[in-house]
């Protein structure tokens, strides 16, 4: 039987479809990787891999190879997992994997006082919205907004952030009514729908950013009005929700963890407190507070 390097391998050019895409999963060098894949091809005496012209492409035999290793690398991670509950209690690394959004505008402070009472958890912070795989060990707690979470985590859910309409008070003092413009995201059209529902749906949308927090501080520095989440907009001194402005709803928001690491006690220790600060600013984050 080969030796998991072997398949680490194997499951890296599978993955990455090309020598220097595994070189880089593997933290290695193209070269290492193309010797160790013709060693063992050399080997079995066939290939596990045709080289195409836009990448690598597993054979009968490489997929093999593909189904044994994923199962020891299922192994290998459940191994880990259970190795870290047996571990010192509220002691070594966790992996929070969240929004930057809400990370800069509600939970920054936050993670600082959990980090000063719990100074020896090694807090990492995975800022994006992008899946993030927990059975691949790719974080350990997740923060989504979503109504379908992956049914095998658990965890908590939390109530629905809300949005609304926003502007700075010195652009509405300042600015003719008939000369109000929309600040949006970009891929949502050149008239998102949720403009019927504003109190300006008739005015123009002037400016388009592919970023929330480019969105929201454009509305801060007064270059327009726009839709901007109440837990981020309800806390700036520099905007004030739109005359006639209703909150709109969105997703559920969940804390999640993997099975395996729900007794781990530093993830406990972590969810728990996420848990809290998630009650203690419902309001806040639903925008009816």
């Amino acid at each position: 039987m080969q030796d998991w390097n072997v398949y680490q391998v194997v499951l890296a050019v599978h993955r990455a479809g090309s020598l220097r895409g595994a070189a880089k999963l593997l933290n290695t060098t193209h070269t290492t990787v193309a010797r160790r894949l013709e060693q063992l091809e050399r080997k079995q005496r066939a290939p596990l891999f045709e080289r195409l012209v836009n990448g690598f492409s597993a054979t009968a035999l490489g997929h093999s190879f593909i189904q044994v290793a994923t199962k020891m690398e299922q192994l290998e991670l459940s191994l880990q997992r259970t190795n870290a509950i047996q571990a010192n209690a509220l002691q070594g690394p966790i992996t929070l994997s969240l929004g930057e959004p809400l990370f800069q505008y509600f939970l920054m402070n936050p993670l600082s006082e959990f980090q000063k009472a719990h100074p020896d958890i090694q807090l990492t912070l995975h800022c994006t919205t992008a899946f993030v795989d927990l059975d691949n060990a790719e974080a350990d707690v997740i923060i989504r907004s979503t109504n379908t979470p992956p049914p095998h985590l658990v965890g908590r859910r939390f109530a629905p952030y809300g949005l609304s309409f926003y502007g700075n008070p010195d652009y509405l003092s300042n600015t003719p009514q008939s000369e109000l413009r929309w600040i949006t995201r970009t891929g949502q059209g050149p008239r998102p729908e949720w403009l019927k529902s504003s109190p300006y749906p008739n005015a123009p949308v002037f400016l388009q950013i592919d970023d929330i927090v480019g969105v929201f501080k454009s509305l801060e520095q007064g270059l327009g009005i726009g839709r901007a989440a109440c837990f981020m907009a309800d806390q700036s001194k520099q905007l004030v929700r739109l005359e006639g402005a209703e909150v709109t709803p969105q997703s559920e928001m969940w804390v999640l963890t993997h099975p395996d690491l729900r007794d781990l006690p530093r993830v406990k220790a972590l969810m728990q407190f996420l848990y809290e600060t998630f009650e203690q600013n419902a309001g806040l984050i639903s925008g009816t507070h």
